[in-house]
């Protein structure tokens, strides 16, 4: 496996290079080529210029690229020119899918994608360029899962969205494609081979500042509410920045962090709208739980370092870099610190991209803010000699962003304690609040409702039932001669019988469909009854007095009540039905007790 680096001004000036190209697919035979083109050019015309030239000039190859925010050439950043990185495989076999689709075909396309490369033998690697701003992002990705879940799954996303764009130009996304030019949709390439081996890297070193926050609403990109609040408070509160034109700029060193199949992501604020909403182009679901961050440029340069040697000891042939604008823009002159590292191995190269995609086993995580590293290797691979561990002199920026980190983990453990005292302190609040209103509402000794609460909820039902054209039912229940229990045992004996009596009356009533039991007062109970005609209500009435009448209370035995049975009748007013109510009581009780009345 070799690589070879083009770069070229013109597609004219491509034309005239990709000529050398063709001599060595001559000379060297190689069984597959692949074409990644990262353009600096956005007009559609234009790119497919460069298109028409790559696929003319170079038939055999397989063609994948995009739209390039600045290309990196041998570990190093180049600007103002296009960058054509040329790979010839000797032991792999390539193939190339293209889709154009829009919003609506997500799953579709998802599905697809999939019967492609499960229907295929010996597949490694798949990688995928997509433009998810022009789609269900979530959608797409959430439905790619292959049979084969060893297969390194690694690409990016193309957004498109061009700094100080002129209408024309904005979100001018496009993929490049042995087909042609992908302007909505996805390029996948497939790599079959027994040989080949991709490891794939993945770089984040931003650091947590502690304090966890609920995302109470979002939708596909938006972030509405953080902790019942619009999102933008966030930033406002813990960092002060305004909420103005500068404010992505100001956001993009304190990103947050969530998680999507147990992995730590970044999203970046793309926009905050007037309303305190957060625009993130890969979006967090609702329920997720976030974090802000903030770059750590002495963790980012340990964790580059580690990852360097990891990729030493694979012996790659080949090195791919797919880094974020976003963390370009967080070090400024000091991005060599992130990419330089890389220098030694052969024909280092990639580009800075809009979004970074990268397969797990349980599915394709969209990064923002992500450094990715793909290394390959077909053959025993490159010796590389151990890298020394010189210390790395930061320039002045880097200087100043260590100051800073420094001044905001110092400030935000201040404020993390601050925000769990206030947390706890809101807690105890809530509970007293909950508290209160729970005594508002129950009668102290049997904590069912009181008789003010239930009066309220049968007169609700009432409204209810008349503007439904449905019925409702009242039991009126009495504990038999329950003057005798409290002159006998005395009247803390006399509690436990009320007690356990609004226990078995409580556990008869479904409260889920708007049933409810109260303390009528004394040893009075009512039961209402939402949706009940006569016939239902006298079954759980004598369900009530057959619970009671077996049931052994504590120090009394077993005692009984009388249950009187009412529904509403079309037309009568509450008063008519709570005379009825007990009436119906007062038969059951001259009787003989004991029994269910029903009027």
């Amino acid at each position: 496996m070799r690589q070879y680096l083009v770069t070229a001004e013109s597609s004219s000036e491509l034309k005239s290079k990709l000529k050398n190209i063709r001599e060595k697919i001559e000379i060297e035979n190689p069984k597959s080529v692949l074409v990644r083109a990262f353009l600096i050019e956005w007009h559609i015309e234009k790119v497919e210029e460069f298109s028409k030239v790559l696929i003319e000039e170079l038939p055999m190859a397989e063609i994948v690229g995009c739209g390039s925010n600045g290309s990196i050439v041998d570990s190093k950043v180049m600007e103002g020119k296009h960058l054509f990185v040329i790979t010839f495989f000797d032991k792999t076999k390539l193939q190339t899918l293209s889709y154009e689709f829009g919003k609506g075909f997500e799953s579709v396309i998802s599905n697809v994608i999939c019967g492609e490369v499960d229907r295929r033998q010996n597949v490694r690697a798949v990688e995928l360029f997509t433009t998810l701003l022009k789609m269900d992002a979530r959608k797409f990705l959430g439905g790619i899962h292959f049979q084969d879940k060893s297969i390194s799954v690694f690409g990016s996303n193309v957004m498109g969205v061009v700094p100080n764009a002129t209408d024309d130009l904005k979100e001018s996304a496009f993929i490049l494609s042995k087909n042609g030019v992908v302007k909505s949709g996805a390029v996948v390439v497939v790599y079959l081979s027994d040989d080949l081996q991709v490891n794939l890297y993945r770089v984040l070193g931003f650091k947590p500042l502690g304090m966890e926050f609920l995302v109470n609403k979002s939708s596909t990109r938006v972030i509405e509410e953080l902790d019942q609040k619009p999102a933008y408070e966030v930033y406002k509160n813990f960092l002060e920045i305004p909420n103005d034109e500068n404010f992505v700029a100001n956001t993009i060193g304190f990103p947050f962090m969530t998680q999507e199949y147990n992995h730590d992501v970044l999203r970046i604020p793309a926009e905050c709208t007037k309303e305190g909403y957060i625009v993130s182009n890969a979006g967090i679901p609702q329920g997720r739980k976030i974090r802000l961050t903030y770059g750590n440029p002495g963790e980012i340069v340990e964790d580059i370092r580690n990852c360097r040697e990891k990729v030493r000891q694979f012996k790659p042939e080949v090195v791919l870099i797919y880094d974020c604008i976003l963390r370009k823009s967080f070090w400024g002159n000091g991005i060599n610190l992130e990419i330089g590292p890389f220098d030694k191995f052969p024909s280092t190269a990639g580009f800075f991209s809009e979004g970074e995609l990268f397969g797990v086993k349980e599915g394709i995580i969209h990064n923002e803010c992500t450094f990715l590293l793909i290394a390959m290797r077909e053959s025993e691979g490159v010796e590389i000699e151990p890298f020394e561990d010189k210390k790395i002199i930061a320039s002045k920026e880097v200087s100043m962003l260590r100051r800073m980190a420094t001044f905001v983990e110092k400030t935000t453990s201040f404020l993390d304690m601050a925000y769990k005292q206030m947390t706890i302190l809101n807690q105890q609040l809530q509970m007293m609040n909950v508290q209160l209103s729970y005594m508002a509402l129950t009668d102290e000794l049997t904590q069912l409702f009181n008789r003010r609460e239930i009066e309220q909820r049968i007169h609700n039902a009432f409204i209810s039932a008349r503007l439904l054209g449905k019925t409702v039912a009242l039991i009126m229940i009495d504990i038999d001669f329950f003057k005798k229990v409290n002159d006998t045992y005395g009247h803390a004996t006399g509690d436990m019988v009320l007690k356990e009596v609004a226990k078995i009356i409580h556990d008869q009533v479904n409260e889920d469909n708007g049933e409810a039991a109260g303390r009528w007062g004394g040893e009075e109970f009512i039961v209402l009854l939402p949706g009940y005609d006569s016939n239902g209500a006298s079954k759980v009435a004598e369900r009530i007095r057959r619970e009671i009448e077996a049931h052994e209370f504590t120090g009394v035995g077993q005692r009984t009540v009388s249950v009187g049975v009412t529904c509403a009748k079309k037309g009568e007013s509450e008063e008519d039905v709570f005379i009825r109510s007990d009436n119906a009581l007062y038969k059951a009780k001259e009787s003989g007790r004991n029994r269910v009345v029903i009027l």
